[in-house]
């Protein structure tokens, strides 16, 4: 009996730093509610900020990682970027996490930079390898190896600024396929989260929150059949 309530415990706290992460969130774009279909500025589902594209072309939002949506877009050049503004102003550690994938004549190569003007970008990420979008992002399937979290805490350039970029930019003309870039190649982003402290998470969806539920209400349910056997 012990045993049980002892996991039960567990699990309960499990689920509450889960969503106790929320609390650390800057900004937190999933791309549900705001369905991108232009360069921007796209606001984020939770805290404040925008996120924009540039030379970027045939703009949606097909299936996320786990989600009905992301941003997506093709005719990629080395001038071509995704980019997600925010303020980091009273806050200090940042966190930046993102989910990004790309079709086989998509760019093979991004970088991720930051800046606090706009017009001047400092590398945080270079030259760092897209995956093919294979298994495919889907609704119902979430795979980890297309999520990147970097814990910022060390650049203190970071910490208390009004105006913040994240500059996700195509640094090769190489495809994920191994050829060239083609106009119909396409580069994919969802769950592009700033954090501080940084947290290594994403907001738990509504279907994950049923799901911690199920598993005390199972737990519960163990413990009393237990008892009275």
């Amino acid at each position: 009996m012990r045993k049980v309530f002892f996991a039960l415990s567990i699990a309960l706290v499990v689920c509450l730093s889960t969503s106790l992460a929320s609390a650390s969130i800057i900004a937190d774009w999933t791309f549900e509610t705001s369905q991108p279909s232009t360069s921007g500025p796209i606001s984020p589902e939770i805290g404040a900020g925008s996120a924009s594209s540039s030379g970027v072309g045939g703009l949606n939002s097909p299936a996320g990682n786990f989600s009905s949506h992301s941003y997506s877009g093709n005719a990629w050049t080395t001038s071509s970027y995704w980019q997600f503004q925010v303020s980091t102003t009273g806050f200090s550690g940042i966190g930046f996490q993102w989910d990004q994938t790309g079709s086989s004549t998509g760019p093979s190569t991004f970088t991720l930079s930051y800046s606090t003007d706009g017009s001047t970008f400092t590398p945080i990420l270079s030259n760092y390898t897209v995956l093919l979008n294979s298994p495919a992002w889907s609704v119902s399937t979430y795979t980890a190896a297309y999520t990147r979290f970097l814990d910022l805490s060390s650049t203190t350039t970071l910490d208390n600024q009004a105006t913040l970029y994240f500059r996700l930019a195509d640094a090769s003309t190489s495809s994920i396929g191994g050829g060239t870039v083609a106009s119909t190649g396409t580069d994919r982003v969802d769950n592009v989260i700033v954090t501080s402290p940084p947290v290594a998470t994403a907001i738990p969806e509504p279907s994950s929150i049923v799901l911690c539920g199920l598993a005390l209400l199972g737990l519960a349910g163990t413990a009393r059949f237990r008892k009275k056997n």
